[in-house]
């Protein structure tokens, strides 16, 4: 049985050494982000009111599917359930590990919001909006799980998504540690070193997307 270890103790390990990484597609929800712009697609084919709500929600959908995919994927989402993450903060914690994550995703989200609460009747070109930023977003962003990461004869660290759960092998002391989460905001460093591991490119989406707030 391995021990316990800190997130704080995990974050003192070097993770510049870590040079190799495993990584697989995972089917995390019954349900995966990109169902849901087809959906949204399908439901622009028709040219009426009926259809054009339809396509605003299973946008809004896809882009949360994904987000939630995106925390999952760092471990993070069992964090965000236990403190009631909403949209903006979601949004937030993406950029803070420079996952692209641009203003024009909170205008679907406000457009969504005001139809679902307010019953404002949402245009054509709201709905052409929300579903091309869905499909931009999903297109930029990567929903492949890394399972581990190593540094050869030194120590690996494996994540495992679903419990929320980090293992950490050190060859160095033979001996194997694991954290889970908790409050502490050192998850979202440790998230952060992780994603500095993985290469970004977010330029394309945010060029094109800025282009679409013009």
């Amino acid at each position: 049985m391995p021990s316990n270890i800190t997130i704080k103790e995990l974050l003192d390990y070097p993770f510049n050494k870590l040079s190799r990484r495993t990584q697989q597609r995972l089917k995390v929800y019954e349900i995966c982000a990109e169902d849901f712009l087809e959906f949204a697609k399908e439901d622009l084919e028709e040219q009426d009111l009926r259809s054009w709500v339809d396509a605003l929600g299973n946008a809004k959908r896809a882009i949360e599917c994904r987000i939630d995919t995106l925390l999952y994927n760092y471990c993070l989402q069992k964090k965000s359930e236990k403190e009631g993450w909403y949209f903006p903060k979601k949004i937030e914690v993406l950029r803070e590990l420079g996952i692209v994550a641009p203003n024009i995703l909170k205008k679907t989200n406000k457009k969504r919001n005001e139809l679902e609460h307010q019953y404002v009747r949402p245009t054509k070109e709201d709905v052409d909006d929300a579903v091309g930023v869905a499909e931009l977003f999903l297109s930029a962003t990567d929903e492949r799980a890394i399972i581990d990461y190593t540094a050869p004869n030194d120590f690996r660290i494996e994540l495992k998504h679903k419990e929320g759960l980090v293992n950490l092998i050190d060859y160095q002391k033979n001996v194997e540690k694991t954290t889970k989460i908790d409050s502490d905001d050192g998850w979202i460093e440790f998230a952060k070193r992780l994603s500095g591991l993985l290469k970004s490119s977010s330029i394309r989406f945010y060029r094109r997307s800025r282009s679409k707030e013009k």
